[in-house]
């Protein structure tokens, strides 16, 4: 009997150990929990990042690194005369002289160019009037009262520590990488969530910002590229305006651009900055050989 109770103790220690062991070593998933009610303290906390500041953030990018492009392209208009005919010519200027407009003429309502490739370029060119005035109604449809009414960093209770840190990472991340609510966040994560996710992502957020998710983004035991909530698409999205900025565009191109169909079925307005992360090349390469000959 002896040897039964003592192999029983044995079996509950080791339990015991396995729990804690996964407790704290593992990366959990983040929850797909939409906002919930902190009954102890009555305080409405984030289960998720909203799906409306998220899009308006993903079109706000596309809109952007396509301005930067085509802007780049009508500096660099002459580098294809060589390669393309006149009607060819004629066609890339007329899309990437809409990059040009002032803000009266953008907002104007018209009927817009159709989607063109350019053959000889493989480029895709669009109208960007079409996306300008889509990431406007998203603006306006968008409630920032309510949205940044909830972006407040939620003090810790033991009891619901992750969940509450949760929040607040949500909280940060719009501030810091979103930057939809005018007032700056601060916030550390609690030393107890540091074998969390939430620790991983803060540190993910430091700066140098590039450096730091390009190294997050690089570890394959962060899934990277591969979770779907909220907020990575946010990081995600974050990350290729820098690999952007930054001409390291390897990377985001193959694992977001190419490998991650159901983004640009649900955003298609992505699959234009492969073709504007190339003018961005063309671009940076151009101010490099001029300033060497200067």
């Amino acid at each position: 009997m002896n040897k039964i109770t003592y192999f029983l103790s044995a079996c509950l220690v080791i339990l015991i150990l396995l729990c804690t062991y996964f407790q704290w070593f593992t990366v959990p998933e983040l929850s797909h929990k939409p906002l919930t009610r902190n009954s102890a303290s009555n305080r409405s906390l984030l289960g998720k990042l909203p799906d409306t500041v998220l899009d308006l953030f993903v079109y706000q990018t596309v809109e952007k690194l396509l301005l930067e492009s085509y802007q780049s392209l009508m500096v660099n208009m002459k580098k294809f005369d060589t390669v393309l005919n006149k009607d060819e010519q004629n066609t890339l200027k007329t899309y990437a002289s809409l990059s040009m407009l002032s803000e009266t003429e953008m907002n104007q309502e018209v009927d817009y160019l159709p989607d063109h490739t350019i053959e000889r370029l493989d480029f895709l060119m669009t109208d960007i009037r079409r996306i300008h005035h889509k990431t406007q109604k998203m603006k306006e449809r968008l409630d920032f009262q309510s949205i940044c009414s909830q972006m407040l960093i939620q003090p810790i209770e033991k009891k619901n520590l992750m969940k509450i840190e949760q929040h607040n990472l949500f909280v940060y991340f719009t501030g810091r990488i979103l930057q939809i609510c005018p007032k700056k966040i601060q916030w550390q994560p609690h030393p107890d969530t540091s074998h969390s996710v939430i620790n991983i992502l803060y540190h993910a957020l430091e700066n140098p910002l590039f450096n730091n998710l390009h190294s997050y983004l690089e570890n394959f035991n962060n899934k990277p590229f591969m979770r779907t909530e909220n907020i990575f698409i946010g990081l995600y999205v974050k990350y290729l305006e820098l690999a952007f900025e930054a001409l390291h565009t390897n990377m985001v191109i193959r694992e977001l651009l190419h490998g991650r169909p159901d983004l640009i079925k649900k955003y298609p307005e992505l699959e234009y900055l492969e073709n504007a992360m190339y003018i961005r090349r063309i671009y940076k390469i151009t101010q490099l050989m001029i300033k060497k000959d200067e």
